[in-house]
């Protein structure tokens, strides 16, 4: 074979690819775009014709109507199937292009015999629907770059010296692209750069902004702090004003009720008698906390919290109830409002002195109990022992739990003729059942210790006369 220009040669086989779109078309144009001794021309004037054997059609129609329409000497089906038609040569899929070729030149195709007859252009009438055929110097690049391009994807690139030309186009289109490339990035990094500095400079005018807004408010909450300062502290001076005005008319109000009101006198009482019940403690700052907690105590423990849940529960079964575990006996009886005891008035002070242990005293209810011989026994009312023992057990001070600055009001005023008697106890019960006040009003009004308001608080509270 002659290595002349395929327009110079005798045996250049024509041939029409017929069925074959997309990556199939390009990789099919290229395999003989790239061979010197084949050509591709419309079916009508090909030699050899290769058709696509699956195009979804009846296999008998199909071959039918392009041996009916077309005059090629040569037929090759390439199909994945295993097919047979009649006419055709089968060439199976999957295969190489060296099959292909191998087969279209196995073919004993008609040359022409004189060199007039192949370098004289043929004149045909081109079919429209054949122009995908039409071998111009242009198209034959652009199809054979289509072509490299689906073997460079599919990676089965074999570079030969027919490939030249094609990878000089290829070459060349991706020089022009990385060209506008380079031109699209310095054109994108020239706005980006514009774009940056009108961000930088509005950012700028925002923190401006911002700091100026900053600064408003932050004036604005200071004014308004500055007025409601003002506002509380004029509100305080009010208040102040208020509790004073109200704290002297409750004091006029008490020297009135007190002028008003007979004079009982005084019973008298030995300093050992007022020591027992309201103690020796000095009037202590009640803003100081070391000194506020010198006036409190727990009564857990002591006689006084187990004679008020015996009478409770007397009250509660209806019967009489021991306190037991002591030096002698109690009895509570509910229905004659009674305590029954077995201790002078002497002893029973120490007594509620005393801080017993856990389950050293218990409570234990006695039925239909009754007493055989109550000569034996000291009785006295309920109201009036606790009354004394909760003195006792005071001393000045005040159970845990009290509030000294709590208003409250006295509901009962006590027969001190009954009810041991403290300093100062008719004047107390007289102001404090006529007004609310608290214990530190009653020590202001009358200029009495805090401890004998506070002996004569705790009595009350034990027995429940106070209400808010």
């Amino acid at each position: 074979m002659s290595l002349k220009k395929r327009g110079q040669l005798k045996n250049v086989r024509k041939i029409a690819l017929i069925g074959f779109t997309g990556p199939n078309q390009a990789m099919l144009e290229y395999c003989f775009s790239s061979e010197v001794d084949c050509e591709l021309v419309t079916a009508s004037a090909a030699q050899i014709l290769v058709v696509n054997g699956d195009q979804g059609e009846e296999d008998d129609l199909l071959s039918k109507s392009l041996i009916e329409k077309y005059t090629a000497e040569c037929r090759v089906v390439i199909s994945i199937r295993d097919i047979s038609w009649d006419g055709f040569t089968l060439l199976q899929k999957p295969h190489t292009a060296q099959d292909l070729l191998s087969i279209v030149r196995s073919f004993d195709v008609t040359f022409p015999e004189t060199e007039e007859d192949v370098t004289q252009p043929v004149k045909k009438e081109i079919n429209p629907d054949d122009l995908d055929f039409y071998r111009s110097r242009d198209y034959t690049r652009k199809r054979q770059g289509e072509a490299l391009k689906q073997k460079l994807i599919k990676g089965k690139l074999v570079v030969s010296a027919s490939d030249r030309l094609v990878q000089q186009v290829e070459a060349d289109v991706r020089e022009q692209e990385e060209q506008l490339k380079r031109e699209l990035e310095a054109e994108k990094a020239k706005h980006e750069a514009i774009l940056a500095k009108k961000k930088a400079k509005k950012l700028l005018l925002l923190k401006k902004r911002k700091l100026e807004e900053e600064k408003r408010l932050k004036e604005e909450k200071k004014k308004k702090l500055a007025a409601q300062k003002a506002k509380k502290l004029k509100q305080k001076l009010l208040d102040n004003q208020k509790k004073k005005e109200e704290l002297a008319k409750r004091a006029e109000e008490a020297e009135k009720s007190l002028q008003d009101d007979s004079v009982k006198a005084a019973p008298t009482l030995s300093k050992e008698q007022i020591l027992q019940c309201c103690g020796n403690a000095a009037d202590v700052d009640l803003s100081r906390s070391d000194e506020r907690r010198s006036i409190f105590f727990n009564p857990e423990g002591s006689l006084l919290v187990k004679m008020t849940e015996a009478v409770d529960l007397a009250v509660k079964l209806d019967q009489p109830v021991e306190i037991t575990g002591l030096p002698g006996q109690m009895f509570v009886f509910p229905d004659q409002r009674l305590f029954y005891t077995t201790f002078s008035d002497d002893f029973l002070n120490q007594l509620a002195l005393t801080r017993f242990g856990y389950g050293e005293l218990e409570i234990e209810p006695k039925g239909d109990f009754q007493l055989e011989d109550k000569t034996k026994h000291l009785a006295e009312n309920i109201e009036s022992l606790i009354w004394k023992v909760a003195l006792w057990t005071s001393r000045g001070r005040l159970l845990n739990g009290m509030d000294p600055e709590k208003l409250m009001q006295l509901t009962v005023q006590p027969d001190f003729e009954t009810f041991q008697a403290i300093p100062d106890c008719y004047e107390i019960s007289d102001v404090w059942s006529g007004h609310q006040m608290t214990a530190l009003d009653i020590v202001r009004i009358l200029d009495i210790p805090q401890r004998v308001v506070f002996t004569f608080m705790c009595g009350a509270y034990s027995l429940g006369w106070f209400q808010e």
